[in-house]
């Protein structure tokens, strides 16, 4: 179990009883019964033994876990339920169990089963309403997550894995299974019907989200002040509610269902320079404003040209998943960026010959990490305030030599609407003075970000932080940053 635990230190330890003929019927019949709740509660087969008291806790985790846990016969059980409900995985060893027949139980039968009872009602309505919720949640996680990598495609083409694999949540996918199930058998009318009520219990229950929410939405109506533009509420429920639909819109752009020049449309000049010099690659600034995916599923389907997005989150892998199988025509081309190595850039230099798309999220910044110099920011004004924006995607487009372009689309009403802009036909960048020179590159792009904000605000999805400085990885401070000039 030692060594167990050493390999896998973010993982719960247990042991799995193995029992003789001195075990009394009762006590197995009631370790069988709670196997049962604790396989409903998860969602899952993969936890053998729920109560076995023998065990190595990951410390952190299991802290957090215990605070929400009884203090009784129940503990044993819950704690592993809320580890697991947490990304933890457990492994069992078998140990061989022997009731002696002068034993003495500390179980007090009818106390403890009343315990174990309530917790076991407990943690059935918890979850499902985490079941209920999952899409929503796992989407808001797409869009707070600071990044880690995700076990994608490399830039040598082999999958590649971050330590995220051992805590992968597999479970989860029933929730967004559920959902697309719905939309497939009924449509999109029961789609957003049924997420009505998913996106209550979120908002009800996501005060971090509520909080961020309201955080942007507030700065929205304080710049639309500012520039003299009509005021009109903005409601935190309506925010989630739209952010809910880009679950629906990233399938169903990758199935053909959201057609250019019917459910989707080009705003005047977009498609031009979409479609310019055709035989050129070009980098993509994509952001969290609108929806990122929709993006890059209708360059690949109506356009003919591959998109090579470069992404920073673990739950690419599983959005990964989840299209192969409800949109197995989908070519969800995706690299995990950790830094810009030489192999990486050689294989983007490639793949921009053969007139694809490179995309990197502008808006966000990279994993921090003790080695890469890819976290390093400037700041730039954004909503009247100074927001960090990371100067990777800048980097990244002077080395390549082509044209940069940005897109979004943002939902009106019943039609999505592509507004594309031309950031620069090429990006260079001075050595000596790096930091402003990348400020000035990346200004078109956060202005453009911030027009398109002020009017479509429904449209943000990032839940969290936004104008927070990073903080620098462990053992390391911060490469520079610069403060972009001063708008």
């Amino acid at each position: 179990m030692l060594q167990l635990s050493a390999e896998h230190p973010e993982a719960l330890i247990s042991g799995r009883p193995l029992y003789d003929d001195s075990v009394p019927k009762s006590r197995f019949a009631g370790r069988y019964v709670t196997h049962v709740w604790v396989w409903v509660e998860t969602l899952s087969l993969s936890l053998k033994d729920s109560m076995c008291g023998l065990r190595i806790y990951p410390l952190a985790p299991s802290l957090d876990c215990a605070l929400k846990c009884g203090r009784g016969m129940d503990f044993d059980t819950e704690c592993m339920v809320r580890l697991y409900w947490a990304g933890h995985r457990a492994y069992f060893v078998p140990v061989k169990v022997t009731y002696p027949t002068d034993g003495v139980s500390n179980f007090r039968v009818f106390k403890d089963n009343v315990k174990i009872s309530l917790m076991h009602t407990r943690l059935v309505t918890e979850g499902l309403v985490r079941l209920v919720t999952w899409p929503v949640r796992r989407l808001l996680k797409l869009c707070t997550a600071e990044g880690k990598p995700a076990a994608v495609q490399g830039a040598d083409g082999a999958e590649s894995a971050g330590h995220w694999a051992e805590t992968s949540e597999r479970h989860g996918l029933y929730g967004m299974k559920f959902m697309l199930l719905i939309y497939r058998i009924s449509g999109r009318r029961a789609f957003s019907l049924l997420l009505y009520p998913v996106i209550a219990v979120f908002y009800v229950t996501a005060k971090e989200a509520r909080v961020r929410s309201r955080e942007f939405l507030e700065a929205v109506k304080a710049e639309r002040a500012r520039r003299g533009m009509a005021a009109e509420p903005l409601s935190v429920y309506r925010h989630f509610y739209n952010f809910g639909q880009t679950l629906l819109d990233k399938v169903a752009a990758w199935q053909g269902s959201l057609r250019l020049e019917h459910e989707v449309q080009f705003a005047a000049g977009a498609e031009a320079v979409l479609n310019a010099d055709p035989g050129m690659g070009k980098v993509l600034f994509t952001s969290h404003l609108g929806d990122i995916e929709l993006c890059r599923a209708l360059i690949t389907l109506n356009g003919g040209r591959e998109v090579t997005a470069l992404v920073f989150h673990e739950n690419a892998a599983r959005f990964k998943a989840v299209m192969e199988e409800f949109a197995p025509q989908s070519k969800v081309n995706l690299i995990a960026l950790k830094e810009l190595s030489p192999a990486l850039l050689v294989t983007l230099q490639e793949r921009i010959a053969k007139g694809q798309f490179v995309a990197i999220a502008a808006d966000r910044l990279a994993v921090p990490s003790k080695s890469s110099a890819t976290e390093r920011y400037v700041t730039l004004p954004f909503m009247g305030k100074e927001a960090p924006f990371a100067m990777g995607p800048a980097i990244l487009a002077s080395l390549l030599q082509c044209p940069v372009i940005t897109l979004f689309a943002l939902r009106e009403g019943k039609v999505v609407r592509l507004y594309a802009h031309e950031i620069a036909k090429r990006i260079r960048l001075e050595r000596r003075d790096r930091g402003s020179a990348v400020s000035e590159a990346l200004r078109p792009f956060v202005n453009l970000l911030e027009e398109y904000a002020l009017t479509h605000p429904y449209d943000w999805f990032n839940f969290y932080a936004f104008w927070s400085l990073p903080k620098a990885p462990a053992g390391r401070t911060h490469g520079p940053h610069r403060r972009g000039p001063v708008k």
